[in-house]
């Protein structure tokens, strides 16, 4: 699976097993390590939170409930396609 460098497939072998698979299914999804540091994000989860198509960014490293991370989905939540206004 080749990714470009802001979403690189995770180092760990079973994460980067789990990465393809989920990818390769369209699946929208993390891959958090042991730690719950985000190490992926799935093509369907980075270009969901944006308007365009685009890649959002990816907090990767850092824990999946850190400020940077959730910062990072709050921003896009509120500028994406699906804003959380609009479905509460």
């Amino acid at each position: 699976m080749e990714r470009d460098d802001r979403n690189p497939s995770p180092e760990h072998p079973l994460l980067r097993e789990a990465a393809s698979a989920l990818e390769g299914a369209g699946h929208f999804a993390w891959i958090v390590d042991r730690d719950w540091r985000v190490v992926f994000m799935t093509d369907g989860r980075t270009t969901w939170a944006s308007r365009d198509g685009a890649y959002a960014p990816v907090a990767l490293g850092h824990h999946l409930f850190s400020v940077a991370s959730v910062a990072l989905r709050e921003r896009f939540m509120n500028a994406g396609r699906y804003q959380i206004h609009s479905v509460r």
